[in-house]
């Protein structure tokens, strides 16, 4: 902790108390303030002084002129996806699913559509069914 907290990294990025370590758009929020103050200007001062003086000194040793010109850069790589953000019954049709289960897929109409949407029509009648039996009575 006291590491992380000399380097300005938040608290909620390194320590791994249950219930308490956030969700992944909490993360996603420390991640990016840890990058947009500490990590982006330390990979701009490795490429400045580092990465830079020592491709310009092979392009005069090497006479490779073109090596001045070449630009690096740093990839931003997010330690928490997105994917966990997403309802998979809102993005995948049934027969999607059917798919990733194993199972084949269905020739309905309704199997084209978003498992979601299947789920409601099917709720949906059964509620009118059970509702019909309870009128019937």
């Amino acid at each position: 902790e006291f590491i992380a907290v000399g380097m300005g990294v938040p608290l909620s990025l390194v320590q791994a108390t249950a219930g308490q370590l956030g969700n992944n758009q909490q993360l996603r929020s420390e991640f990016e303030l840890l990058y947009n103050t500490e990590i982006f200007e330390i990979q701009q001062a490795v490429l400045t002084k580092i990465v830079k003086p020592y491709l310009d000194t092979v392009a005069d040793q090497e006479n490779k002129p073109w090596l001045k010109e070449v630009e690096l850069g740093f990839k931003n790589i997010i330690p928490v996806s997105y994917k966990g953000d997403l309802d998979i019954n809102k993005v995948l049709t049934v027969n999607d699913g059917r798919d990733l289960l194993g199972y084949e897929a269905i020739e309905d109409e309704a199997a084209e559509a978003m498992i979601e949407e299947g789920m409601q029509q099917n709720s949906g009648a059964f509620k009118r069914f059970i509702n019909w039996i309870k009128r019937s009575k």
